[in-house]
């Protein structure tokens, strides 16, 4: 169910000039946003690469966590896309913070102490422009919600599921459900299904959610041994 009351309260605010600093217009803002979406939203946790990123959804993404991972694959900090009317209009990173008009033009450009990092106009402007653009547009597809339905999830709907969603995460068009568990919740109608999935010579651990409208809400993998639970 959409929920728009904080929606309309929140992302209704007109675009603020960023000031300097870490207590401005701004920063409140997507404070703001981050709190009532952990109170109000559905959480959708998607692989999306290799990464597992989490999305506060209302009909489409609010906002999406991407974790960042060193070398070592270990965690980090995370950046997060924040939309308006589903339109990237702000990201934070531990070194920068960005803001974008409605037309996709980046406004501002915060380095990790509040100053201005480089000069609009200028090929690193520019260049940072299209990247975060284009990586936001890429989030945010992966998010796009599948049709709702209100009949009994069966197991092999939830199976149907699962595997279409992996195969649009993955770019896959080939793969095989091995060893896996289902599980039917009677209220709400929603499943849950874990196992094995094996792409060519690669097995992955998949774990895969579907709410009561049939919408995949969480699906990671994993590469796994053959003999992993």
């Amino acid at each position: 169910m959409m929920k728009h009351a904080w929606l309309l309260g929140l992302l209704g605010l007109t675009a603020t000039t960023l000031a300097q600093g870490a207590d401005d217009a701004l920063a409140k803002q997507l404070n703001q946003m981050r709190t009532a979406a952990a109170g109000a939203l559905d959480t959708w946790v998607y692989t999306v690469g290799d990464i597992d990123v989490t999305a506060w959804m209302d009909g489409r993404p609010v906002i999406i966590k991407v974790p960042i991972l060193d070398e070592n694959r270990q965690h980090v900090g995370d950046s997060d896309y924040f939309f308006k009317q589903g339109r990237l209009f702000a990201v934070t990173m531990p070194y920068g913070r960005y803001q974008f008009d409605d037309k996709g033009n980046l406004l501002e450009w915060l380095d990790e102490t509040g100053q201005m990092s480089e000069l609009p106009g200028s090929p690193a402007w520019a260049a940072r422009q299209q990247w975060l653009q284009k990586r936001a547009a890429q989030l945010a597809g992966a998010f796009v919600p599948g049709e709702t339905q209100t009949a009994a999830l069966t197991e092999a709907r939830l199976t149907a599921l699962c595997l279409a969603r992996f195969q649009a995460l993955s770019g896959v068009s080939m793969v095989s459900l091995g060893q896996h568990k289902s599980e039917l919740a009677v209220a709400p109608l929603a499943g849950h299904l874990t196992g094995q999935l094996t792409v060519g010579e690669t097995v992955y651990a998949l774990d895969c959610a579907v709410n009561g409208a049939h919408q995949v809400s969480r699906l990671t993998y994993h590469p796994a041994s053959i003999g992993s639970d």
